[in-house]
């Protein structure tokens, strides 16, 4: 999909500054999520509703644009490649207009080796413990998420186990190598986490689950 000039040049603002999340409301700045705070973008025009609705709405099917119009949808997301990095675009409805968080994620998983710092041996012995939990937690773009998929790319590149992703919007895709992976999205395979974990338990033997948010 070639995007539109207005929102690349938003894509790279936001990339150059280290941003995790953009930020998009009818009538005010863009703003971006740097280091847990959010910074306006002042050399960006601020958004009409009209504008913001033009920008956001042919990102997705035409089916999800109808829903998010009409209001029978009341948030979508979409994911889109620019470069090296991946943008999940959350577009959803507030107070009649629509507005848009923006996740800045790099295209390619890093090895546990590029996020692990002087723990990579700790997560490297995290990935082949049988059994047991592993709860990965911070603040917004403390880098959770990536660390969780850096530990699950480890597991699949080295393991043979059957590994399942239950997520409410998928930032990346993981290949399947020594291990066998697949991946449920809460609204389209599955109503719900609940939904979603009584069917891996009773049909998915499961050797992983991840879960990139807590029901």
């Amino acid at each position: 999909m070639e995007l539109p000039i207005e929102l690349t040049a938003l894509f790279d603002a936001a990339v150059t500054q280290g941003a995790s999340d953009i930020h998009l409301v009818a009538g005010n700045l863009p703003r971006i999520r740097v280091y847990g705070d959010l910074v306006r973008l002042s050399d960006q025009p601020p958004l009409t509703s009209e504008g913001l609705e033009s920008l956001l709405l042919p990102l997705f099917p035409a089916f999800t644009q109808q829903g998010l119009r009409s209001g029978k949808a009341a948030s979508s997301e979409v994911l889109l490649t620019q470069g090296e990095f991946n943008f999940v675009v959350m577009a959803m409805r507030t107070s009649g207009n629509f507005s848009a968080t923006v996740r800045i994620l790099r295209a390619r998983i890093p090895t546990l080796t590029e996020v692990g710092g002087d723990c990579v041996t700790v997560f490297q012995e995290m990935a082949k413990i049988p059994s047991g939990l592993i709860l990965i937690t911070g603040p917004v773009g403390s880098g959770k998420g990536t660390t969780a998929l850096a530990l699950l790319q480890e597991i699949n590149a080295t393991l043979p186990r059957r590994i399942h992703l239950l997520e409410d919007w998928q930032s990346h895709r993981l290949q399947s190598e020594q291990g066998l992976v697949s991946s449920l999205l809460i609204g389209q395979d599955v109503p719900d986490y609940d939904a979603g974990l009584q069917l891996l338990m009773r049909c998915g033997d499961p050797d992983v689950i991840y879960l990139n948010d807590l029901p």
